[in-house]
């Protein structure tokens, strides 16, 4: 069994969202997957694409278009920062 760990911070259509937790699955993901599961768990549809939030995989910054399809690794820890919002 794998487990991941994830971060998630910003705002939603509900306000503001702060998050953590662990997502275990059977086997190992890709970020797109975990990205699903954590929004299924947060009762929201998260796509990095449209709300310029900075992704993170075990410290390191990754790009959403290009990384998607990244395989996990177990343990992995995923970080989501949204934008701040404002004027």
């Amino acid at each position: 069994m794998a487990a991941y760990h994830y971060t998630l911070r910003g705002l939603s259509r509900h306000g503001s969202v702060s998050l953590s937790g662990t997502v275990a699955t059977g086997k190992e993901v890709t970020l797109e997957e975990l990205i699903r599961k954590i929004g299924e768990t947060a009762g929201e549809e998260l796509d990095p694409a449209l709300s310029g939030a900075i992704l993170m995989v075990d410290g390191k910054r990754v790009d959403w278009d290009n990384q998607r399809g990244l395989v996990l690794s177990d343990g992995s820890r995923v970080t989501w920062i949204a934008p701040a919002l404002g004027g």
